[in-house]
C-alpha cells in the first residue's frame, strides 16, 4: 500500500464506523491518522532495508475492516500468491487503542500527549509482526499453522522480545522522530522511554479482551513482561547508562499508567500484575521451547536467508 492509500483505509474504517455506531469520530480520526503517518514511515524504512538486504518484497496493510467481523487485528505471512511477506494492521486495533484513551485528556504529571500511548501501542504491535517477518515465517502460508499450541505461543513470546526491542527504532530514525514528536510533544529520551513502555501496556490490555483464554497466547501480564524486557535491552544497549534509565522509565510507566482513566479499567490489572498459573507455563514449557524452536525457526526464516 502507498502511504494514501494507508489513509484512505483510515477513512474508509470509520465511513463503516459512523453508519454502524453513529457519533463523533473526529478526535480518533486525528490521532490515529498521527499513528499511521508513524506506522507508514516505518514500513517504508523496513521495506527499504529488507529489499537491500535481501532482496525480498514486503507487503503491507491496514486493513479497513470493522468490527465485529474482525478476524485477525495484525499478522504476518507468506503470500501464495506473490511469495512475497505479508504484514497487516487493522484500523480497528488502533481504534480500540484510541477508545481506551478516550476520557484521557492529559498523561498525569506529563506535558506529552495521550496519542504518544496510541502511537507506541500501534508501534509495538506492528514491530511484533515484522519480528514474525524476520525470524519465524518459513512456509508460503499464516505462520504458525504446523505448530502445536505450546510451539505457537513460544513464537509469539519471542516476538513480542523482539518486538519490544525494535520499538526503539522509532527514536534511533531521525525520520520517525521528528513525526512522533510532531504528533506527541515528546522531545527527550526519557519521555520517549516512558511512553514506549507505557504504550506497551496499552497494547497489552486491548490484547488481554481480544486473546482472553486463549491457548496460542500468554496472558497480558507475561506478554507486557516479555514486550518491556526487549524494550529495556534495546536501551541498556544502545545508550550509555541505559539500564537506569530503562528502569526508571519502566517503574514511572507503571506508576502513571495506574493514574491513567483508561475506559475499561479492570483491563488494568491483568497487565500489571503476575498471574502466577500462567507465569509458571512460561517458565516450565514456553521458554524452554523458546530455547530451541526460536533458533531453528530463525535459521530458515524467509528473510534470513538470501534470496537466490
Amino acid at each position: 500500500m502507498t502511504n494514501e492509500e494507508v489513509h484512505s483505509a483510515v477513512r474508509a474504517y470509520f465511513v463503516q464506523k459512523q453508519a454502524k455506531e453513529p457519533g463523533e469520530y473526529d478526535g480518533a480520526v486525528d490521532a490515529i491518522s498521527k499513528a499511521v503517518d508513524l506506522l507508514a514511515s516505518i514500513k517504508d524504512t523496513f521495506r527499504s532495508t529488507v529489499n537491500d538486504a535481501t532482496g525480498k518484497e514486503i507487503e503491507f496493510y491496514i486493513n479497513p475492516q470493522c468490527e465485529p467481523a474482525l478476524k485477525w487485528i495484525a499478522s504476518a505471512g507468506v503470500s501464495t500468491k506473490t511469495g512475497n511477506i505479508v504484514i497487516s494492521i487493522s484500523v480497528a486495533l488502533l481504534y480500540l487503542l484510541h477508545h481506551q484513551l478516550r476520557g484521557v485528556q492529559k498523561v498525569p504529571q506529563r506535558r506529552y500527549s495521550p496519542t504518544a500511548l496510541l502511537a507506541m501501542g500501534a508501534v509495538a504491535a506492528i514491530a511484533h509482526e515484522m519480528s514474525h517477518a524476520v525470524y519465524h515465517i518459513t512456509l508460503p502460508t499464516s505462520v504458525g499453522k504446523d505448530e502445536s499450541d505450546d510451539q505457537f505461543r513460544a513464537l509469539e513470546c519471542d516476538a513480542d522480545r523482539r518486538g519490544g526491542f525494535g520499538m526503539l527504532a522509532v527514536l534511533r530514525s531521525p525520520a520517525h522522530f521528528r513525526i512522533f514528536r510532531q504528533a506527541t510533544n515528546i522531545c527527550t529520551k526519557r519521555a520517549f522511554f516512558e511512553a514506549a513502555f507505557l504504550g506497551q501496556i496499552l497494547l497489552c490490555a486491548v490484547l488481554a479482551a481480544a486473546y482472553s483464554q486463549n491457548p496460542r497466547y500468554h496472558g497480558p501480564n507475561v506478554r507486557w513482561q516479555l514486550f518491556s524486557a526487549g524494550l529495556m535491552s534495546a536501551i541498556s544497549r544502545l545508550y550509555f547508562a541505559g539500564q537506569v534509565r530503562a528502569f526508571w522509565a519502566f517503574w514511572n510507566a507503571q506508576r502513571i499508567s495506574r493514574r491513567i482513566p483508561l475506559t475499561d479499567r479492570k483491563l488494568l490489572p491483568a497487565v500489571l500484575e503476575i498471574d502466577l498459573a500462567d507465569q509458571e507455563i512460561f517458565d516450565t514449557v514456553t521458554a524452554p521451547i523458546m530455547g530451541y524452536l526460536v533458533e531453528t525457526k530463525a535459521a530458515e526464516a524467509a528473510l534470513s536467508r538470501q534470496s537466490a
